[in-house]
């Protein structure tokens, strides 16, 4: 929202003869609003918002339960019955948010970690360039899930075959394997089915009991078995020192990062508090306007200024937590800076002089044949 001091330059702006189109793209804001400030004449509209409509849970299960799960039913009873004004849009939203018209999603399952019980194996797909060509790879990965000990390698083609070479490959080199081997919903080890109804193919289910192990596919739609992931990473001194006061404040059952109300600090109760300081940071840097910014843009930002300083990869893979360090690759591909240091390396250590072509100026008759067509 803009502010009272911001309305009233706007509106002085175009007083002195500045045309909209002009104030809106140096601002960065659209036509309709710098419309909107000089309709008002800079100042602040009178804008009163009603109260939010609060209707008890209670309410809203009994009617549910009482309509057999028709809305509109539901929508009806509250505005004759109960003398509720609600929109029918909102009732829905309410529905919705408590759980009682769609079940809510439930987070991963946190599996507790047992030494040598549960190893799991993913593949993923990378384009590379090999050759000035652009080459299809595939990743497999298979990791131990308590100690993270991992067996990576990258195949031209990936198949049943060549999945029976990587774990034969990586279970001899470490000399155990794990009971369980939990795997996505592949072709290469599930014959039909998806989580625990899936019927793994008699081959691999052969192969998989002679190395002491049986392979078992998560949920479709519910990646479980990824919860309860430790990370340990290093951190400011100011930010040990704010860590702290927050622990030391925080109640014996509780969490550490709550909401004004007390509650568990949510990911959009995150985002939310990151959009505030945007809007006060907007004050300094106008240009922020423009930017969509949200807590995993500051990882982002994070692990690509720890790739420009020069940390290896794998010590950020282990910042991050990510499972794979190909993960990790793909912030490789997205750096420019790092791009324009190689080639400006390149130029220095091989001692050639770059050479600058002339500007390229179109021919005086050019102009005169594209107004003729």
């Amino acid at each position: 929202m803009i502010d009272a001091e911001e309305r009233k330059a706007i509106f002085l702006l175009h007083q002195k003869g500045i045309g909209m189109r002009k104030i809106a793209l140096q601002l960065g804001i659209s036509r309709n609003t710098v419309r909107e400030i000089l309709e008002h004449k800079g100042t602040m509209p009178d804008s009163v918002r009603s109260d939010k409509i609060r209707i008890e849970t209670e309410i809203l299960e009994q009617l549910y339960a009482e309509c057999n799960g028709y809305a509109q039913r539901v929508h009806e009873k509250l505005v004759e019955e109960e003398g509720i004004q609600v929109k029918y849009s909102t009732l829905t939203r309410m529905l919705r948010e408590k759980g009682i018209s769609r079940p809510q999603k439930t987070r991963c399952d946190e599996v507790p970690d047992r030494p040598g019980v549960e190893m799991q194996h993913d593949t993923t797909v990378y384009y590379v360039p090999i050759a000035q060509k652009r080459t299809r790879v595939t990743a497999s990965l298979l990791y131990m899930r308590y100690s993270k000990r991992r067996h990576l390698k990258f195949y031209r083609a990936f198949n049943r075959f060549k999945m029976k070479c990587f774990f034969h490959e990586g279970l001899m080199f470490w000399g155990y394997s794990a009971a369980q081997c939990i795997i996505d919903n592949t072709n290469l080890a599930r014959l039909r089915g998806t989580g625990k109804n899936a019927v793994i193919v008699p081959e691999m289910e052969v192969f998989g009991k002679r190395y002491g192990f049986e392979f078992i596919c998560h949920e479709k739609g519910h990646a479980n078995r990824k919860g309860r992931k430790n990370r340990i990473c290093p951190v400011w001194p100011e930010t040990a020192v704010a860590l702290k006061r927050l622990v030391e404040s925080a109640p014996p059952d509780g969490h550490v990062f709550r909401s004004v109300r007390g509650n568990t600090l949510s990911r959009d109760g995150a985002a939310y508090i990151l959009q505030k300081h945007m809007r006060r940071a907007t004050g300094k840097l106008p240009a922020l306007r423009r930017r969509h910014v949200t807590p995993h843009t500051m990882r982002h930002s994070c692990a690509v200024g720890m790739l420009q300083a020069g940390i290896d990869l794998t010590v950020i893979r282990d910042y991050l937590g990510h499972e794979s360090i190909a993960t990790t690759g793909r912030y490789t591909k997205t750096n420019l800076e790092m791009k324009r240091r190689v080639l400006e390396n390149f130029w220095r250590r091989s001692g050639l002089t770059r050479t600058r072509d002339p500007r390229w100026r179109p021919p005086s008759d050019l102009f005169a044949l594209l107004s003729s067509l």
